[in-house]
């Protein structure tokens, strides 16, 4: 019997992939959504979720729609 494992890819890892993929640093990214550094960090740690409006503000600032950031299976 063979059983698939599927990953699910969080909002904190797609988060912290689109910010990368932006070449924005934390400090920026936190800065162009007015969020301190550490707020980001815990959303890419999963450690709290994005409100609604600073989510879309970092699809923005990531120049990305909102819903490539939503948690996907792998």
């Amino acid at each position: 019997m063979s059983r698939t494992i599927q990953k699910k890819i969080s909002i904190g890892e797609k988060i912290r992939e689109a910010r990368k993929e932006a070449n924005l640093t934390q400090v920026d990214l936190a800065d162009l959504i007015h969020i301190s550094r550490n707020q980001l960090i815990n959303y890419e740690q999963d450690l709290i979720s994005p409100p609604v409006d600073k989510f879309i503000k970092i699809a923005e600032a990531c120049h990305i729609s909102p819903q490539e950031l939503l948690p996907e299976e792998v």
